[in-house]
């Protein structure tokens, strides 16, 4: 049984212990000691880290009774010195706690049991199992959690008879003969934990929420403790900052300035997708009017990218689909076009979807291989979108000739009346 130090000192940052075993592993290098002031990791929070016997701890788990050291490489045979990361050991500390105070305010005033808790990073996440936790009830509890931060409460550990620990705590273990080791916060807090906490609220520091989402019928709460709540808050507030003078509004203000901009951005949006939505009509009417005629219907052929007929372009290149639309909803009107953005060229071929004698699958095939495009194909809508590295004229070379191609498949197609 490898001895726990972590339970007896939980400030003490370096110890020496016996090496019992070790082993080269595919992951790293196995150490079993005597003991350790590694904690392992369980209950949500995770293990240390830190260095033993010059070399890194890369993780700490149990097995059995023995607690597995995995080193990044070997070490020396007889006792070696090993020394943890006390700055990750006292943030998981002060993040384990935070917790633990902000479960214990949510059971006790309002009834809400935590399922179970994780802290990854800086974030600390409490799941309550098909259960809706809204916002102002979190508000309040995170209030009253640091209220008792601010209190400075000692932070006991205790390991009572089962039959005490179904009387006291928010949660029961399984029962066992084993020792229940128990976190006692004064009167708030009376829980069955394995994991490590600051000895007093105090040393939490601050509990901040920051946000709130539905998880598997219920809801996921995120927090962050301590230091990782200071720099959570810090880089808030600054951005918060960087709005206000952007805006040019305090902090009060900054909401509803928000809100009137998107009204503003809401407002713009419309009018300027109507002004496209006309620019597309005119374009489509230009189009048609000089469009070649296939048997009854009437074939476009258009590149839209900035390099369009006449040097002149009303419509960006990224509004293919708008243009697509003024054109397919006429019937016996084949489309064949092409567009870039700044993410790439796509491709968007078709007809008006009642139209059966006309598949532009074949063609939007060819097109489609001579410009590295990749999309979805039904017979009278072909769409796709790929990656050009050329510079623009031959990129709309290269399209023109893709379209090229592709025109002269309708055309046979038309003419053989399939």
């Amino acid at each position: 049984m490898t001895q726990k130090l972590y339970y007896e000192d939980l400030y003490r940052t370096e110890f020496d212990a016996a090496v019992l075993r070790h082993e080269e592993g595919k992951e790293g290098v196995r150490v079993i000691l005597d003991r350790t002031l590694f904690y392992p990791g369980g209950g949500g929070q995770p293990c240390d880290k830190g260095t033993l016997g010059g070399q890194n701890v890369l993780d700490v788990f149990e097995e059995g009774e023995e607690i597995v050291h995995l080193l990044d490489g070997p070490i020396p045979e007889g006792e070696v010195h090993g020394g943890i990361d006390w700055d990750r050991r006292f943030e998981l500390m002060q993040q384990h706690l935070g917790q633990h105070l902000l479960a214990a305010v949510l059971f006790k005033r309002f009834e809400l049991r935590t399922s179970r808790m994780r802290i990854e990073g800086d974030d600390v996440s409490m799941d309550f199992d098909n259960t809706h936790v809204d916002e102002e009830t979190v508000r309040q509890a995170e209030a009253e959690a640091n209220e008792a931060i601010w209190r400075d409460i000692p932070v006991e550990i205790l390991y009572p008879s089962f039959d005490e620990v179904k009387l006291h705590a928010r949660k029961l273990p399984p029962k066992t003969s084993e020792p229940i080791r128990i976190v006692k916060v004064g009167d708030l807090d009376y829980v069955p934990c394995c994991g490590l906490h600051v000895q007093r609220t105090g040393e939490v520091g601050i509990i901040k929420v920051t946000s709130l989402e539905n998880h598997k019928g219920g809801t996921r709460v995120h927090l962050r403790c301590g230091r990782a709540a200071f720099r959570w808050l810090d880089v808030v507030c600054h951005e918060a900052r960087r709005v206000q003078l952007e805006l040019t509004c305090g902090p009060d203000g900054m909401f509803q300035r928000v809100l009137h901009l998107k009204d503003e951005m809401r407002e713009l949006t419309s009018r300027n997708g109507e002004l496209l939505d006309q620019a597309a009509a005119a374009l489509a009417e230009e189009l048609l009017q000089n469009a070649e005629h296939a048997g009854e219907h009437v074939l476009v052929s258009y590149v839209l990218d900035g390099a369009g007929q006449g040097g002149h372009e009303p419509l960006p290149g990224g509004e293919v689909k708008r243009l697509f639309h003024a054109l397919t909803q006429r019937p016996g009107v084949v489309a064949l076009l092409a567009g870039t953005d700044a993410e790439g060229v796509s491709l968007l071929f078709g007809c008006h979807r009642e139209d059966k004698r006309v598949d532009v699958r074949g063609a939007f095939k060819q097109a489609a291989e001579m410009t590295s495009v990749r999309g979805g194909c039904s017979p009278c809508c072909a769409q796709g979108h790929g990656h050009l590295c050329e510079a623009q004229e031959q990129t709309h070379a290269k399209l023109q000739a893709a379209l090229d191609v592709a025109a002269e498949v309708i055309r046979q197609a038309l003419s053989s009346g399939q």
